[in-house]
């Protein structure tokens, strides 16, 4: 495996499917075996608190959102799946998401490089793609002017939801 990634990495050809489907399967087990060492400290301090998953439903992903293990979606209470990027690639990101049965909440950003007129649509269509919820980047880091554009999407979400402010 170790001269197939090194190959790969220089080369810039794929592994091959079975070496790529074995090396997913080992770093799925792993990222499993980690996740549950961290769920069973947490239960085992705070057994009725909420867990929020950050994860991506690439397979693939890395980074803060790291993609999500056939068994990921059921070991948490929700999903937070990282679609800041306005289009369809976001909505799509959602909707694989929502097809594990797990909440999917929507983590948006009203920051730069977002356009703050398109943040309020944007949300909108992730709603219409299955987001259950809506997590914000970042209210500390937001100037006023997009902490506005934060505001209306979540007076939307709420007025959606039959709720108030």
């Amino acid at each position: 495996m170790r001269a197939a990634l090194r190959t790969a990495v220089r080369t810039g050809l794929p592994l091959s499917d079975d070496l790529a489907s074995a090396l997913l399967a080992v770093r799925h087990e792993a990222t499993d075996a980690l996740r549950a060492g961290v769920l069973a400290a947490v239960r085992a301090e705070a057994p009725a608190a909420p867990v929020t998953l950050h994860a991506h439903p690439d397979p693939w992903a890395t980074g803060p959102s790291p993609g999500l293990t056939p068994r990921a979606a059921a070991d948490v209470d929700a999903l937070l799946v990282p679609v800041w990027p306005v289009g369809a690639a976001s909505e799509k990101a959602v909707q694989a998401a929502t097809d594990s049965g797990t909440p999917v909440q929507a983590y948006v950003t009203a920051l730069s490089p977002a356009r703050p007129d398109d943040v309020p649509a944007h949300a909108r269509r992730l709603r219409a793609a299955g987001a259950s919820g809506l997590g914000l980047y970042h209210l500390g880091l937001a100037p006023a002017a997009r902490l506005e554009v934060l505001g209306t999407i979540v007076r939307e979400w709420r007025q959606a939801e039959g709720t108030k402010e």
